[in-house]
């Protein structure tokens, strides 16, 4: 593939900036005070504390030079390459850690720890360094976008010119999708333009880097070229179109999705129903003719979706409800999943056809879960066989699986120290397929440790390269993810690590992760802010009842 060809759409507005570049108006400092103010910011990128490289970024705004913004993307430049370069070492010390884990390394046990301590530390330091990038980054792509708003509007084009430039001449993916990131921290018609454009781009992961960055705007007057990405080829892009419409809000925005629910099946039209809710703050579900019948009756006065703390103020003040007896075989699950074709894991449940369950078998499953009603907090003691969490989580499993329809494709990932696979890709969810898949993981023992990130790891390769792959159509594009424990094995521990890592995995393959934590000693920071990051839902059973 040829990258200029992606860059077509939008030759000819380049051309028209380029002409308001050579004959619009411009606005500029005195020479000297602007060489002084580019000399001060290099100099305070150059600090050895991020506080006051941070702070360089502000002082360097406050002067609204329109040539400030050329400077910036310099400094980011510099900035995003070394957090190419400290994620790399990141990535490699990790990989050590691992092998020193796994004993492949031949040390003895007081060599394995000082060698670990040293590697951790190590890692630490790397670490520190890579959270000082992304400060220095985000600081520097908020301040464009905040100079670019205080500029006057008739040199506005002028001064996101180097931005786009650097778009154009970008041969590499991961370079390109920099460049429309930060574009979409500047609100306003030329990015907003440049971006609507990119969305005819034939290359599928800069069409959805220019929707995501368009949610970023959160501007509505995109709403309508974002909306014709529904009916995109590639359902990763589908998908991004749907999430920028729920953040863009506005009347297109509710048009665009509520046209799409008779073209949508799987996840992307739950996801379409997610979003409806969002933006209207009605919730009719799964019912696509109650929403056509509610926007003919309200598109006319609709000015956007109700106050976020109205809404809260409304769900405290309604009275809770005794849950009403079902008045018809579609209210009851099973119902739910006659009606939608879906499937639910631990009560999460989902329109996705396309599934893969990630599910903990180290030995701590082997214990009891705590009882909803119990205020214990700790560990459970050993269960009895058929009362252990391992078994309520083959339980449930097999109801999942038994409830997917033949169309469905899916997958299943047990891990503990080790990661254990069921199939080499996705599999038809035929009967026998089904059958042997519940015989599989009902044959699963716990014991060992907890490796959660290698298992997830697992899953996105499992799961498809997302648009690379030629196979798209039969990729996961959900994972349901359980867990009764902290991660201590793997490549990363850490939660702020795991989320980190599954951010980038997941950058264009846009899997949901539903995450389910037992008992008291899962990592339900983690597993929480996982399921959030990704667009999915978080249950924790075991301590005190259930807290969604």
């Amino acid at each position: 593939m040829n990258p200029d060809s992606d860059f077509r759409p939008f030759q000819r507005y380049l051309a028209a900036l380029l002409a308001v570049f050579l004959l619009g108006p411009t606005a500029s400092a005195q020479p000297g005070e602007a060489s002084r103010a580019k000399k001060r910011f290099m100099e305070g990128l150059d600090a050895p504390g991020v506080e006051e490289r941070v702070e360089a970024v502000r002082t360097l705004v406050a002067t609204g030079l329109p040539e400030a913004m050329s400077w910036m993307q310099q400094g980011l430049d510099g900035a995003l390459k070394n957090r190419r370069k400290h994620f790399g070492r990141f990535q490699k010390l990790a990989d050590e850690i691992r092998e020193v884990q796994s004993g492949s390394r031949k040390l003895d046990r007081q060599a394995r720890l000082e060698k670990l301590a040293d590697l951790k530390e190590e890692q630490n330091k790397t670490r520190d360094l890579l959270n000082q990038d992304e400060s220095v980054i985000q600081a520097l792509r908020q301040g464009m976008g905040r100079l670019l708003s205080g500029l006057p509007t008739e040199i506005r084009d002028k001064s996101i010119l180097p931005l786009i430039r650097r778009l154009r001449g970008a041969r590499k993916t991961e370079d390109r999708t920099a460049h429309i990131v930060t574009l979409g921290y500047l609100k306003g018609a030329s990015a907003r333009n440049v971006l609507i454009q990119l969305l005819k781009a034939r290359e599928p992961e800069t069409r959805i880097a220019a929707l995501d960055a368009l949610g970023r705007q959160q501007d509505p007057a995109a709403a309508t070229a974002a909306a014709r990405c529904l009916a995109d080829v590639f359902w990763q892009v589908r998908a991004a179109a749907v999430h920028a419409l729920a953040r863009m809000g506005g009347r297109d925005a509710v048009e665009g999705l509520i046209n799409a629910l008779g073209k949508s099946e799987g996840r992307t039209l739950q996801d379409i129903f997610q979003a409806l809710t969002r933006l209207t703050g009605k919730n009719f579900r799964e019912n696509g003719a109650l929403w056509r019948k509610w926007w003919v009756k309200h598109k006319a006065g609709y000015t956007g979706p109700p106050v976020a703390e109205n809404m809260d103020e409304a769900k405290k003040k309604r009275p809770a409800k005794r849950p009403k007896a079902a008045s018809s075989k579609h209210s009851t699950p099973e119902g739910w999943k006659t009606r939608t074709g879906g499937t639910s894991f631990y009560g999460i449940q989902t329109r996705s056809k396309r599934l893969i369950y990630i599910l903990d078998m180290s030995g701590s499953m082997l214990r009891s879960l705590t009882p909803p009603s119990s205020r214990q907090t700790g560990r459970s003691g050993m269960g009895a066989i058929g009362n252990r969490k391992i078994d309520q989580a083959q339980s449930e499993l097999r109801t999942s699986i038994t409830a997917l329809p033949e169309d469905a494709t899916f997958n299943i990932v047990f891990y503990h120290h080790e990661i254990f696979v069921w199939s080499k890709g996705q599999v038809k969810a035929s009967p026998q397929n089904k059958e042997k898949a519940i015989d599989w993981a009902e044959s699963m023992i716990a014991a060992g440790a907890t490796n959660i990130f290698d298992a997830l790891e697992r899953a996105f390769s499992l799961a498809g390269r997302g648009t690379f792959d030629r196979h798209y159509a039969i990729a996961a594009d959900t994972f349901y993810l359980m867990s009764d424990g902290r991660a201590n094995r793997g490549r990363f521990t850490r939660g702020d690590d795991m989320r980190r890592e599954v951010a980038r995995l997941n950058r264009f393959q846009k899997v949901v992760i539903h995450s389910i934590a037992l008992g008291g000693d899962a990592d339900v920071g983690f597993m929480h802010g996982l399921a959030k990051d990704t667009g999915g839902q978080f249950v924790h059973y075991g301590v005190r009842g259930r807290n969604r």
